[in-house]
């Protein structure tokens, strides 16, 4: 029997997220393979690895993304709050509320700029009225983009740049209050001014919310990720305190990639 043991760094709060044996394939091709892996609660976690190497995947499978592919089946447990996310009685409507994310592309809705930040508070049915739009500013405030769109929230959210429609998509996931934000190589897409932003934005994530960043960029992962995993052909090779993993990787196949010998 698998021992639950809190994923948290001193605390039994809430935002503990863990891996434990967990498998995934797709069909008949095995792709996570039997990881292991606690997150640091409310600190960035980088997942970092060759293209094709699990490790979107591994993340979709967190809040169970992947459910959404026919031939997906999984093996093993992933644990919030000591509870397995896989169990038959979980709650996937409630999950996704508390583990918010955010892809690879900008996804606004084509809907105005306040009716994004409010479309989760709305199905939910976390806030009406006047604490709606009391939450949507504050939640557009925290991404620092009020300065941008506030005089203009009824304006068309397609409208603005590829950065503020991310931003736009990080304030949406945040209006619902997550305990975990999960970002699929969120500034991927962007160019470096709305990149560095969104990397400000992160620094202000620790403390507040248990954030797991997959990222392909070496660099940005040791500027905005307190821990850092190097996944390669489905497994966690190495995984620690972010300096440590840089400057003293325990694989060579870790150093190797950092060194950018492949990758």
């Amino acid at each position: 029997m698998v021992e639950k043991e809190c994923c948290c760094v001193g605390s039994e709060e809430t935002g503990c997220v863990e891996a434990v044996q967990f498998n995934l394939c797709y069909g008949d091709n095995h792709v996570i393979k039997n990881v292991s892996l606690k997150f640091p609660r409310e600190t960035i976690t980088a997942i970092m690895g060759p293209s094709g190497c699990g490790k979107s995947t591994f993340f979709r499978a967190i809040n169970r993304m992947n459910d959404l592919i026919p031939s997906v089946k999984t093996q093993g447990e992933i644990l919030f709050d000591g509870e397995n996310v896989y169990s038959n009685k979980a709650d996937i409507y409630k999950l996704r509320r508390r583990i918010g994310m955010v892809f690879q592309r900008p996804n606004p809705f084509p809907m105005s700029i306040l009716d994004n930040v409010a479309y989760g508070l709305r199905i939910h049915r976390l806030a009406k009225g006047s604490e709606l739009e009391d939450r949507v500013v504050e939640a557009i405030k925290s991404v620092n983009l009020w300065d941008e769109v506030g005089d203009r929230l009824k304006a068309n959210a397609m409208e603005l740049s590829g950065g503020q429609q991310q931003r736009l998509c990080i304030a949406r996931a945040l209006a619902v209050e997550p305990e975990v934000i999960l970002l699929d190589e969120p500034t991927s897409a962007l160019d470096p001014v709305s990149s560095a932003k969104i990397e400000e934005q992160l620094a202000e994530f620790i403390g507040k919310y248990t954030t797991i960043i997959v990222t392909h960029n070496v660099a940005q992962a040791a500027r905005v990720a307190q821990y850092s995993a190097f996944m390669m052909l489905g497994k966690i090779i190495d995984f620690g305190p972010t300096k440590e993993v840089f400057t003293n990787p325990k694989n060579e196949l870790t150093e190797r990639y950092l060194s950018g010998k492949f990758g």
